[in-house]
């Protein structure tokens, strides 16, 4: 039995399902994000995209997150009736956490409570597979590999913008890409700033253009200058294997409090001990601070960001 799969035991469902595929997927996500300046994924390269298409986006998300969708149902151990059941848990949920009892006379009978248990030990058992696959560092299958280049051919723009700028955004500003636009297209000139660092094809938006020019016609001339060179420059937060292991703490403590069984700081500490124990045969995670206390900061510190995302109509 891995690790992590004994950590999960009598939790649950949904920590026993999101937290441990969260914990054991954070160890390596960094990496995907190291040349997303040059629009490179591993070995893919996205071309440029047109650009009015590209410059949507940025006002509705649907698309890059049914990306995400195809590729959770494509590439782990939860197929598209998995999915549709962990959405319907989390909105209960979230329906209770904001004291929203579910009616009495919706209560399902015993027989769908025995066929749903089933469903759900059947889900775990193929996400904990799923997992120990990943620490075995087993090669995608062809078919496999025919899939997913079919799928980012199929939904190459929406997956671009997903991989290059819907994940780094919330990453590296705690923000989503939409909102950011919205702030950059308002005049924010920070926001400006963090945009054309994160997507360098902003600087050709009509609305962005607007905003810099403006800057130029009244006299703002550092400014300008300092916008024009922006596409040029790296963010100036990097995303590294520790941020996106405390990031993920922080998620996962947040749905753990949103589901009412909130994990304490030793028990998302044993979490990250029992993946790098299964992915690495350490005995504990050394990107992890020695410090109680300095963990549970940092996780304290990323717990608001991720319950005013997950909650997002309820003040924090």
């Amino acid at each position: 039995m891995l690790a992590i799969q004994k950590w999960a035991e009598n939790r649950p469902f949904l920590l026993a399902l999101f937290a441990t595929q969260l914990a054991a997927n954070a160890r390596d996500m960094h990496q995907a994000f190291r040349h997303i300046k040059e629009r490179r994924i591993f070995k893919h390269q996205y071309p440029l995209p047109p650009l009015p298409a590209w410059f949507t986006l940025y006002r509705s998300h649907r698309k890059p997150l049914a990306f995400l969708r195809a590729l959770i149902v494509n590439f782990s151990g939860f197929d598209k009736d998995a999915i549709d059941l962990g959405d319907a848990a989390f909105e209960e949920s979230r329906l209770l956490s904001r004291g929203k009892a579910i009616p009495s006379h919706l209560a399902p009978p015993t027989e769908a409570v025995e066929e749903t248990q089933a469903i759900l030990q059947s889900v775990l058992s193929d996400s904990f597979q799923d997992i120990a696959d990943d620490f075995s560092d087993a090669p995608l299958e062809p078919s496999q590999e025919d899939t997913l280049k079919k799928m980012i051919s199929d939904m190459e723009l929406e997956s671009s913008f997903f991989m290059l700028v819907w994940a780094p955004c919330w990453q590296l500003y705690r923000i989503a890409p939409s909102r950011l636009y919205r702030k950059a297209r308002c005049g924010d000139r920070d926001a400006l700033d963090k945009l054309l660092r994160l997507d360098p094809l902003m600087l050709h938006d009509p609305a962005i253009g607007k905003r810099i020019q403006f800057l130029r016609f009244n006299n703002k001339t550092s400014a300008y200058q300092n916008l024009l060179e922006a596409p040029l420059k790296r963010p100036k937060a990097r995303i590294t294997r520790k941020k996106m292991k405390y990031t993920t703490a922080g998620l996962i403590s947040s749905i753990s409090s949103i589901i009412g069984k909130p994990l304490t700081e030793p028990e998302i500490r044993a979490l990250f001990d029992a993946v790098a124990k299964d992915a690495d045969g350490m005995s504990i995670d050394t990107d992890l601070p020695d410090s109680p206390e300095a963990f549970a900061k940092a996780i304290n510190r990323d717990r608001p960001f991720w319950l005013q995302m997950l909650l997002p109509d309820k003040k924090m």
